[in-house]
């Protein structure tokens, strides 16, 4: 009876801590949240786990935030990537300075990058949009509020984004699982709301021996 009695209890904390929230209120308040920010930086933990390998890979690095739209993660060495965002200019770009490589996906200018390439960060300027795009959930537990997103169209690799945040919206981790059974998670830490940032943070230049590989162009 008694093993009943506190099992009871834990299911009814468990009810209490963690419940299901509305949607609307969650979008609508992230989209808030991004309206206040005009830059934003942290630090980054990226652990990427790949089925066909036992191993998990991880990288470090700095993200970086500036209205309306542009963000970097430049990873510490030895991967030394550069992985930018830059919704004003149709570009999503990674590049491997050390391999001399770049990819660059090209989007209508101005238009919402997909939230899986955005990593669900910055502004959401179509909300209806990316209701059709995505089923939502969200839920929060113990002042973590939770978002879930699943692509609608079946034939996307992608089997949900994850994005969990503080009350106030600010970013804690992100997960990006595939249909294949690999996901990456990225662990945010040191965030700063509005920090002095240098134009030169988010510029992305590529040298002439660079081989680029134009995508959507």
């Amino acid at each position: 009876m008694k093993r009943i009695s506190i099992a009871l209890a834990v299911l009814l904390l468990v009810s209490v801590s963690a419940h299901a929230a509305d949607v609307d209120t969650v979008i609508t308040g992230l989209q808030t949240y991004w309206k206040t920010v005009d830059t934003f930086s942290a630090r980054f933990v990226q652990k990427k786990h790949l089925s066909l390998f036992s191993d998990d890979v991880t990288s470090r690095g700095t993200f970086a935030y500036r209205k309306p739209g542009d963000m970097v993660f430049r990873y510490d060495p030895p991967e030394n990537k550069v992985y930018a965002v830059k919704p004003q200019q149709g570009l999503v770009i990674i590049y491997f300075p050390d391999m001399k490589k770049a990819t660059r996906y090209h989007f209508s200018p101005g238009a919402d990058i997909p939230q899986g390439m955005s990593f669900g960060l910055g502004p959401i300027n179509d909300i209806t949009a990316l209701k059709r795009v995505f089923g939502i959930t969200v839920s929060e537990t113990a002042g973590v509020t939770t978002m879930t997103m699943v692509p609608v169209d079946k034939s996307d690799p992608k089997k949900e984004i994850v994005i969990s945040m503080k009350k106030d919206y600010t970013p804690l981790k992100i997960t990006i699982s595939e249909k294949n059974s690999d996901f990456t998670v990225i662990d945010f830490s040191e965030q700063r709301i509005n920090p002095p940032v240098s134009d030169s943070l988010f510029e992305v230049k590529l040298p002439r021996d660079v081989t680029v590989e134009d995508i959507g162009k």
